[in-house]
């Protein structure tokens, strides 16, 4: 009896193959992953807007003037109008939208501002609020590291300084 406890013992103490953890994975888990934080917002001059390129130039008041300045959008970016967009009715007034419309306009996500539009929907001239986000790289998990691990961390990717645009919202249209 005391032998076959004893083989037991071994077959629960010894690790299978299966427990082993997979290196690749673990390098795959433990590279940071990039997050948005918001660091500020504009009301600036839209100049142009490239939905290719995904460049948006703006102008903002600088000491006695203004200066133009070339952003680069995040690939979610989100675009809000500020008005519900203009429809007519068969006279060609401009008509008034129910409080069901109204709330089908803003979209599923309600805390943002305004109504939803598009990329598209941003033409030079309009006054418009922008919010600014740096990308920070989220604390990775500490765990012991082996000698073929050293090189992991070299290829982490660094916070990058650059700042880009994460929502607009058109506040008025350009004055005719």
């Amino acid at each position: 009896m005391s032998c076959t406890s004893l083989v037991l013992c071994f077959a629960v103490l010894l690790p299978t193959q299966d427990n082993k953890p997979d290196r690749n994975a673990a390098a795959d888990h433990t590279a940071p992953k990039e997050k948005l934080i918001p660091i500020g917002t504009w009301d600036v001059k839209l100049v142009s807007a490239d939905p290719g390129k995904r460049i948006i130039v703006v102008k903002y008041p600088y000491r006695k003037g203004t200066k133009d300045m070339e952003l680069h959008a995040v690939d979610d970016l989100k675009v809000r109008s500020s008005n519900p967009p203009l429809e007519f009715d068969e006279k060609g007034r401009p008509r008034r939208y129910t409080y069901r419309e109204l709330k089908e306009l803003k979209g599923p996500d309600t805390k943002l501002p305004g109504y939803q539009a598009d990329f598209e929907s941003l033409k030079p001239g309009q006054d418009v609020r922008i919010t600014l986000a740096k990308r920070k790289p989220v604390a990775k998990v500490q765990r012991p590291k082996a000698a073929d691990d050293a090189d992991l961390d070299k290829t982490a990717p660094k916070p990058s300084d650059k700042q880009e645009v994460m929502m607009i919202v058109i506040l008025r249209e350009p004055a005719k």
